[in-house]
């Protein structure tokens, strides 16, 4: 479970280090809810590894990074699954 800010920098930051650290993770976890079975990793937010993931996305497709961001705007359960599931299929 990766834990991180809520932001959507923060969530990118979640995408890179599941990259580097080579997980897929379980769930994603705001700041307020961190209570899991799960190890739960810590994600503090880099505006450097965010742009890095942001760049990735919008070199595979403009429109791809547009849906990311719209998509995290959403109130859905389990929204960052969806969205990590699918910049996976893109990277």
């Amino acid at each position: 479970m990766y834990q991180y800010d809520g932001t959507l920098d923060g969530f990118l930051c979640c995408v890179y280090e599941s990259y580097v650290y080579k997980e897929i993770p379980a769930a994603f976890c705001c700041d307020e809810d961190p209570l899991s079975l799960f190890e739960v990793r810590t994600v503090i937010t880099q505006p450097a590894y965010s742009q890095r993931v942001s760049r990735g996305i919008a070199s595979r497709s403009p429109k791809a990074l547009a849906v990311v961001r719209r998509s995290f705007l959403t109130c859905l359960p389990d929204k960052e699954l969806h969205i990590y599931a699918f910049i996976r299929k893109l990277l």
